[in-house]
């Protein structure tokens, strides 16, 4: 904002209050966007090297099924039929959850 002295030809430039704090505010949104985007590449480069990990490890250990199948073959293993029983019909029940969980979500929307 300007403003013309009339008394001389000096111009006196005074600093609207209202452009001062849109200007702070812009400043301040600039350097959070620029302190996240350095947080997510700080935060990126950790998980980099743990996808590298995961894509150079298999996704079965052949040593354990090895184990696994002479075991069986050896009948060195026990089996307990109500355990397993109780781990399926857990599993059915967590899956049950999820599936009323999720229709329950696409029905609000």
């Amino acid at each position: 904002m300007s403003v013309k002295m009339s008394s001389s030809s000096e111009m006196i430039t005074l600093e609207d209050p209202i452009e001062t704090k849109k200007a702070a505010h812009k400043n301040v949104v600039h350097e959070e966007k620029n302190a996240l985007e350095k947080s997510f590449v700080e935060q990126a480069l950790p998980a980099q090297g743990v996808q590298q990990i995961l894509k150079e490890t298999p996704i079965v250990d052949m040593q354990k099924v090895e184990e696994f199948k002479q075991k069986l073959t050896n009948l060195e293993l026990s089996f307990n039929p109500q355990r397993i029983a109780e781990k399926i019909l857990s599993l059915e029940s967590e899956l049950l959850d999820v599936e009323q969980s999720l229709t329950k979500n696409l029905k609000k929307a």
